[in-house]
C-alpha cells in the first residue's frame, strides 16, 4: 500500500497505461514501473511482468485519453500536391494515372473527354432548307464530360468548351424531303462557328438531292479539328439551304466533340490546291498541305514536298479528310484516294462530291474517315484527287478558289484503344449493294479485333458484331460504288439489336450514270452511345432511289472504336504523419460501381518513405482489415501512405468513395520494469 499526496489528473493520457475492470468490477490500472504515481490512493501491486502494454486511458467520464490518430479522406478534388508529409485531412494527392477525381469519389478516367449532342431542329424550326443559315438546337440529348464541356437549355445552340486546346468535331446530318416536287435540285450545307465566327476547317455540302426517281434523302458529314480554342469559347453549327429552297428538309443530327489532349500525337493541315495546280478536276495529283499542328510523331515541310506527310513510327492512325469544292461544270465529281507509301489503303477511295451546277448547286464536298496502318519507319501519307465525271475546272472553295480550305486530321491510335476493323465484299442478299429490300453487310475479314471488347465470326452470322463491354463507341464506315443505273443511290444505316440508330445514316451514294458520273461513295462517322454488353451492331443498305445493280469498287470497311474508360487507373496519396511512432489499427473504405479496387498501404520511419516497401510488393488490403497484419505495414513507424488501383470490368469503372486509417501511438523503448494489475482500492481527494 502507498499513499501519495498528488491528484491523478487526465494528464496521464500521455503515459502508457490502461484502465479496466475485473469480474468483480474492481478497477485496475496498468502503468510502467518507475512512473511516480502521485495521488492520495491505496494501490496494491499484484504483478510485475516484463512486457509492453496497450495505449489507452479514460477519465471519469469514460472518454478515451490515449494518443490515437485517424486519417480520413473523402475529397480528392484539389488535384496533385508536392507538399509532404501532411498531418491533417486534405483534398489533394501525390500523383494519379488515368484517374478522374472529385469530392466524394475516385474513378477510372475516360480515355477521351467527349460530348455527344443530338437534335432535330434549328433556331428557326425544323426545316433545314432555309436561308440564312440557322444554328442547330440540341433538343433531344446532351451527354458530355463536364470537365471539358458545358451546355444549358437557356442557350440550346451552344456547346461551351471549358479547357484551352484543340477539339475534334464530327457532324452527321441526314435529311429527308417530305414533298414530291421533282423539278428542282436541293442541298443543305453546314459549317462550324466559334463565338459566332465561321471556322475555315471544311464545310459539309454532300447532301445533293434530285427529288426524282424516288431520290429524296441525302446527308452531310464532317470530321475536323478546331484549333487553339480558349476556355469559355462556344461552338455552334449553322445549317441552311444553298440551292433550291422550295422544299422542306427535316432530319436528326449528331454532333460529336472530343478534347484532343496535347499528349495525343496529332497532325492537322489545310489545303487549297494539288501539286498540279488549283484545278483539282484533272489527272491524279496529291493535295498540298499547310500544317497547323505537327506533333513529334510526324514530319512535314510546308515549302518542300508539302503533299507528303511523314509518319515517323509504325502503328495505327485515325484519319479524316474534308475537301469543299465548287464549279460551274455540270455533273463534275472527284475521286479521292488515301495512300500510304504510294499504295491505296483498303477502303481509301471517296467520291461523294457530285456537282450538278444547276438550280444553284455549284458547291459540294468530299469526306473520308478511317484507320490506316503503317508497318515501317518514316512512311508517307498522301491524299490524291482526280477527275471522276465531267471535265472542267473545279476549285477547292465555295465561290472563288481558295476562300475555303480542305483539311486533314491524323491521330495516332493508342495501344490502349480497343478497335474492330472489318472488310466486306457482299451483303447477306448478294453482291448488289443497292437492294430493294434492306440487307446487311457481311464482314468476311477481320483485319483488327480486340476480342476483349468485340465478338465476331467471319463465317456464321458474319453481318453481326457483338459488343462485350458497355460504353460509347465511334463508328466509321466507307464504301465506294459503281453503276450504270441512272439515279441509283444506296443508303447506309446502322442498327443495334435490330433497331435503327437515330441519325446514323449516310445517303451520299447518288450516281447519275451520265457525263461519266458512274461512281460514288458513302462515308459515315458517328458515335454509338450507351451500348450494353451483348448488343449487336449491323450495317444495313437499301436502295434509296432507282433500283438496280450497284457494286463495290473495293471492299467496304467498318471501324468500331471504343470510347470508354482506361482499363485501369492508379492514385497515390500524400504521406500522412501521425506525429509519433504508431501501431496501425483497422482500415475502412467504401467502394461502389462495378470493377476491382486494389488498395495498398505502406509505412515508414522516414518522412519521404525512402525505405518503405515498393508498391508492387504490397498485398491488397480489404475493408475492415487490421493494417499491422499487412506485409508492407510495420508497427512503431510514424508515416503512412496508400495507393488505390482501379480496374474496369465490362466497360464499367469501380469507385472509391472514402478511406479511413486508424492508428494508436506506440512506445519504442519499454522500461526495464513494468507494473500491471495495480488495484486501486480507494483514494483521497485533496
Amino acid at each position: 500500500m502507498c499513499i501519495n499526496r498528488y491528484k491523478l489528473k487526465n494528464k496521464l493520457k500521455h503515459y502508457k497505461k490502461s484502465i479496466f475492470s475485473d469480474k468483480n468490477q474492481k478497477t485496475f490500472v496498468r502503468l510502467w514501473a518507475g512512473f511516480f504515481f502521485a495521488c492520495f490512493c491505496i494501490v496494491t501491486f499484484t504483478n510485475f511482468p516484463q512486457s509492453k502494454n496497450t495505449l489507452t486511458s479514460q477519465n471519469t467520464n469514460g472518454d478515451v485519453l490515449g494518443a490515437t490518430s485517424q486519417w480520413t479522406q473523402t475529397d480528392w478534388s484539389g488535384g496533385t500536391s508536392a507538399t509532404n508529409p501532411i498531418n491533417t485531412e486534405v483534398n489533394t494527392y501525390e500523383s494519379a494515372t488515368n484517374i478522374k477525381v472529385s469530392s466524394g469519389q475516385i474513378e477510372i478516367d475516360d480515355m477521351d473527354r467527349k460530348g455527344i449532342f443530338t437534335g432535330n431542329q434549328n433556331s428557326n424550326g425544323t426545316n433545314f432548307n432555309i436561308t440564312p443559315k440557322a444554328a442547330l438546337v440540341y433538343n433531344t440529348a446532351q451527354e458530355y464530360d463536364s470537365r471539358s464541356f458545358s451546355y444549358t437549355n437557356l442557350e440550346p445552340t451552344k456547346v461551351t468548351v471549358l479547357e484551352d486546346g484543340d477539339y475534334f468535331i464530327s457532324i452527321t446530318m441526314p435529311f429527308v424531303n417530305s414533298n414530291s416536287n421533282t423539278n428542282y435540285r436541293y442541298a443543305v450545307e453546314a459549317e462550324i462557328q466559334v463565338n459566332g465566327v465561321k471556322q475555315n476547317v471544311g464545310v459539309a455540302r454532300s447532301s445533293y438531292t434530285r427529288t426524282a426517281n424516288g431520290h429524296d434523302e441525302a446527308s452531310n458529314h464532317l470530321g475536323v479539328m478546331v484549333h487553339n480554342l480558349s476556355a469559355n469559347d462556344y461552338i455552334e453549327v449553322l445549317a441552311g439551304g444553298y440551292a433550291t429552297l422550295t422544299e422542306t428538309y427535316t432530319g436528326n443530327f449528331t454532333l460529336y466533340a472530343e478534347k484532343v489532349e496535347s499528349s495525343t500525337p496529332v497532325f492537322t493541315a489545310k489545303t487549297t490546291r494539288t501539286v498540279a495546280g488549283t484545278n483539282v478536276n484533272s489527272s491524279e495529283s496529291a493535295l498540298q498541305w499547310t500544317e497547323e499542328r505537327e506533333d513529334s510523331a510526324y514530319t512535314h515541310d510546308d515549302s518542300s514536298s508539302s503533299h507528303n506527310i511523314t509518319i515517323n513510327d509504325p502503328g495505327k492512325y485515325f484519319v479524316t479528310v474534308n475537301v469543299p469544292i465548287m464549279s460551274t461544270v455540270q455533273r463534275a465529281n472527284l475521286t479521292g484516294l488515301v495512300k500510304v507509301n504510294g499504295i491505296e489503303v483498303q477502303g481509301g477511295k471517296f467520291q461523294n462530291g457530285y456537282l450538278r451546277s444547276y438550280d444553284g448547286h455549284n458547291q459540294s464536298s468530299l469526306h473520308w474517315s478511317g484507320i490506316i496502318e503503317t508497318t515501317s519507319l518514316n512512311s508517307t501519307l498522301t491524299i490524291t484527287v482526280q477527275l471522276e465525271a465531267a471535265a472542267g475546272t473545279v476549285y477547292i472553295g465555295t465561290t472563288a478558289q481558295g476562300d475555303e480550305s480542305g483539311t486533314i486530321y491524323v491521330e495516332k491510335v493508342s495501344t490502349d484503344d480497343k478497335l474492330y476493323i472489318g472488310e466486306a465484299t457482299q451483303l447477306v442478299s448478294g453482291t448488289n449493294w443497292n437492294p430493294t429490300a434492306a440487307s446487311q453487310a457481311k464482314w468476311e475479314t477481320d483485319t483488327e479485333i480486340d476480342t476483349s471488347v468485340y465478338s465476331h465470326d467471319t463465317g456464321t452470322n458474319s453481318q453481326e458484331i457483338t459488343i462485350l463491354e458497355d460504353g460509347d463507341y465511334l463508328l466509321s464506315f466507307n464504301a465506294n460504288f459503281t453503276s450504270t443505273v441512272q439515279r441509283a443511290a444506296p443508303k447506309v444505316y446502322i442498327k443495334v439489336n435490330d433497331s435503327d440508330v437515330t441519325g446514323a445514316i449516310s445517303a451520299t451514294g447518288y450516281i447519275r450514270a451520265t457525263s461519266g458520273h458512274d461512281s460514288s461513295s458513302n462515308n459515315l462517322l458517328i458515335p454509338l452511345k450507351n451500348l450494353s454488353k451483348n448488343d449487336v451492331i449491323t450495317v444495313n443498305l437499301v436502295a434509296e432511289a432507282t433500283t438496280g445493280s450497284v457494286t463495290l469498287e473495293t471492299p467496304a470497311v467498318l471501324m468500331l472504336w471504343q470510347k470508354g474508360y482506361y482499363p485501369s487507373g492508379t492514385l497515390t496519396s500524400q504521406i500522412y504523419d501521425t506525429g509519433n511512432p504508431s501501431d496501425w489499427r483497422v482500415i475502412n473504405f467504401t467502394k461502389t460501381g462495378t470493377g476491382t479496387v486494389n488498395l495498398r498501404v505502406r509505412t515508414d520511419s522516414n518522412s519521404d518513405m525512402s525505405t518503405a516497401a515498393n508498391w508492387s510488393t504490397c498485398d491488397p488490403i480489404t475493408d475492415g482489415q487490421t493494417l499491422s497484419l499487412n506485409n508492407c505495414v510495420t508497427d512503431g513507424q510514424r508515416y503512412i501512405q496508400y495507393q488505390v488501383e482501379l480496374v474496369s470490368v465490362d466497360g464499367h469503372t469501380p469507385i472509391l468513395n472514402d478511406i479511413t486509417i486508424n492508428a494508436e501511438a506506440s512506445d519504442t523503448t519499454p522500461p526495464p520494469i513494468n507494473m500491471t494489475d495495480v488495484i486501486i482500492s480507494g483514494h483521497l481527494d485533496g
